[in-house]
């Protein structure tokens, strides 16, 4: 979770021993990991994706908050937008509505009074497909090793594809690269994958 606190410069008048007004926290916290993919909903004819937020903040005051994007020099970050406004115990929940994109996200959010109380979450994010395969012999075939008998073809983009494998509570997740193929058919996969929907 990221925190941050606001400072202000002193505004008492002349003489005064009471502080100013302080204007408050605001803070995100993080998704399970870093390179999370919200599905797009391509299948369905959408191109974005509702992101779930949520986090600590002053109580009563409106939560604002934005994707960031990290690739691309900023030019795909969302505008700002009244996400939640903080309960009387400090928490807020809401969501912002982001496109698919090429680029990377961070999530940011302040307070609506005092732009200047912001957080940024440390986790990236993205927007594009998630695709599963459902069965016995066909995901077992594109990654397991007994299989694994050819040499894996070129990923052309090791930020693409990840592969979640195994048990549903505690799935493995594994980066698909050039480097770090996992097997020929999860990197022929792949590679199919960027080449019919790239930077996606």
């Amino acid at each position: 979770m990221i925190t941050l606190s606001a400072l202000t410069l002193d505004q008492r008048p002349a003489g005064s021993s009471s502080p100013g007004p302080a204007p408050g926290t605001i803070s995100i916290s993080g998704f399970s990991r870093d390179r999370t993919i919200f599905d797009s909903g391509a299948g369905f004819g959408r191109a974005l994706a509702d992101i779930p937020l949520h986090g600590g903040g002053t109580a009563g005051e409106i939560v604002e908050a934005r994707a960031v994007s990290l690739d691309d020099g900023g030019a795909t970050t969302t505008a700002w937008a009244d996400v939640a406004t903080a309960d009387a115990g400090g928490l807020w929940s809401g969501t912002i509505t982001v496109p698919r994109s090429t680029s990377w996200f961070r999530p940011e959010v302040r307070l609506k009074a005092h732009p200047g109380v912001a957080a940024q979450g440390a986790d990236r994010f993205g927007v594009g497909h998630v695709i599963a395969i459902w069965g016995q012999s066909e995901p077992d075939r594109i990654i397991s090793a007994v299989h694994d008998a050819t040499q894996p073809p070129a990923v052309t983009d090791p930020e693409a594809v990840q592969s979640f494998h195994g048990a549903a509570m505690q799935p493995a997740r594994h980066l698909v690269s050039g480097a770090a193929p996992m097997t020929a058919a999860a990197a022929a996969l792949a590679a199919t994958l960027i080449a019919e929907r790239p930077g996606e």
